[in-house]
């Protein structure tokens, strides 16, 4: 049996009906639903998560796992491999950095393997890794995608303090790329789906010549379908690295499975636990609080279960508002994480903040201008305000290292909402050590196995007992 690396992006197997000799690597267990005689059932199957699996092509970032699974189980393999045409390469630097250890090795690490995820706690420098990979290729194009506004405008002020004018800019508006491009997957998404577009050869030829692609936030990449893949499987760089705090779990998922083979496999992991030891990293102190069952819950159904007893729990309100004024009383600033707009529920903690403890906040959602979710990032990062509650618009790449408290007001069992939740406050800064992370115990249907949920990955993060 035969595997070819065609390019960066798939491999084939020579001959194709030998990829039923490994096609376990792409199996992942899925679910359906049928109408039965009286409610729907669920069905568990087993799915591939191979491309045309019926032509032997997969993914090239599985290989290494093909070539591990082949061993393992004594099967022979020969490998011709992709060999990109040789890239200059010197040592990383950055003006006024100074790499710590793990990032050092994480950006030596590339240019072993050429591709991987990068795992990093938020607030442990992942835009410095970023600018260290590309540093070490002063002559290649690079292109860097992430998925927001503050994002973008963050990443290119940043890569502009080291590179100067060599980086250019794909979205909100603007399309200047640039030896080193940072892009919005929105924009780009656009482009490459209408090719009529005035942009699109342009594009096109851009990922065609680009020897770096990073994605930052790379967790976002787990869909088969979608702006994610549409780039991916449009750009040929021979070096394809994810960042993330948070990639998808190492049970195997399709989300997994599909952030593996665009990108390869997890080749760099700071843990929490590390990066508090070494400095890096506030501790992060968890206070967990039992909300008293006071509903009679009236529906089996999750959404009317959630609105009732989260969104709506008067209860549960009250210590969301008395946990956050009484951080504000204490000249700290906090951070209110909540998911529901619908229901207004960032207004209901709002006023009871105003009606029982005096105290104030502002609210930021998707809905609010650009400009002012700017400004009030800035005065929560000088503690002008002290109080801002906000949905996920500002659940990944907002850089307030002063921040003392984050409240999980949302509930929820997702290890990447959670671990996303807690970075929000593991910057460090002047005179900080830890963070405060408040969450809260619910007695309700789905809700109190969800706070089990969390409670395993507060176990699995070391922080349960701090």
């Amino acid at each position: 049996m035969k595997i070819i690396q065609n390019d960066p992006i798939y491999c084939s197997v020579v001959p194709p009906i030998e990829i039923n000799k490994f096609k376990k690597v792409f199996e992942y267990p899925s679910e359906y639903w049928i109408q039965g005689a009286f409610k729907k059932q669920r069905k568990c199957i087993t799915s591939l998560m191979a491309n045309h699996p019926h032509k032997g092509w997969f993914l090239a970032g599985s290989l290494s796992a093909v070539k591990e699974y082949c061993e393992i189980n004594s099967i022979p393999l020969e490998i011709e491999p992709y060999i990109p045409e040789p890239i200059k390469t010197v040592p990383a630097a950055l003006p006024g950095i100074i790499f710590r250890n793990d990032q050092k090795n994480a950006i030596d690490a590339v240019t072993k393997q050429f591709r991987g995820i990068i795992k990093a706690p938020t607030g442990s420098g992942k835009t410095v890794m970023a600018g260290g990979i590309i540093s070490m290729y002063p002559e290649s194009k690079s292109i860097v995608i992430v998925h927001t506004k503050s994002l973008f405008l963050q990443t290119v002020e940043e890569l502009k303090k080291w590179f100067g004018d060599d980086v250019g800019r794909i979205g909100s508006g603007t399309y200047e790329p640039n030896r080193i491009t940072v892009c919005m997957i929105q924009t780009v998404n656009k482009i490459l789906i209408n090719k009529k577009s005035e942009k699109y050869d342009e594009f096109a030829d851009l990922l065609a010549d680009v020897d770096i692609v990073i994605i930052d936030e790379a967790h976002h990449l787990a869909k088969d379908q979608g702006h994610y893949v549409e780039l991916m499987l449009s750009c040929l760089a021979p070096i394809r690295i994810g960042l993330t705090a948070t990639p998808n779990p190492k049970n195997k998922t399709k989300e997994r499975l599909v952030g593996e083979g665009h990108l390869g496999p997890v080749m760099g992991d700071l843990t929490v636990e590390r990066g508090v030891e070494s400095g890096i990293l506030a501790q992060p102190r968890l206070k967990l609080i039992p909300v008293p069952k006071t509903i009679a819950v009236k529906s089996n159904k999750y959404a009317d279960i959630y609105r009732d007893c989260i969104v709506l729990n008067k209860t549960r309100n009250r210590l969301i508002a008395k946990e956050a004024s009484d951080t504000i009383r204490a000249g700290k600033s906090v951070l209110i994480m909540i998911s529901d707009i619908v229901n207004k529920h960032a207004e209901i903690i709002r006023d009871l903040m105003i009606d029982l403890y005096d105290t104030d906040s502002q609210i930021v959602t998707g809905a609010t201008d650009n400009n002012l979710r700017e400004e009030i990032k800035t005065t929560l990062k000088n503690k002008d305000i002290l109080c801002v509650i906000v949905t996920s618009v500002w659940r990944e790449g907002i850089n307030i290292p002063s921040l003392d408290c984050v409240i999980n007001a949302v509930g929820g069992k997702s290890d990447i909402m959670v671990l996303q939740n807690v970075g929000r406050g593991l910057r460090t800064a002047e005179g900080k050590e830890e963070i405060l992370i408040v969450d809260f115990l619910d007695p309700y249907q789905f809700l109190a196995q969800h706070s089990i949920e969390r409670l395993r990955i507060y176990n699995d993060m070391g922080i349960l007992n701090k």
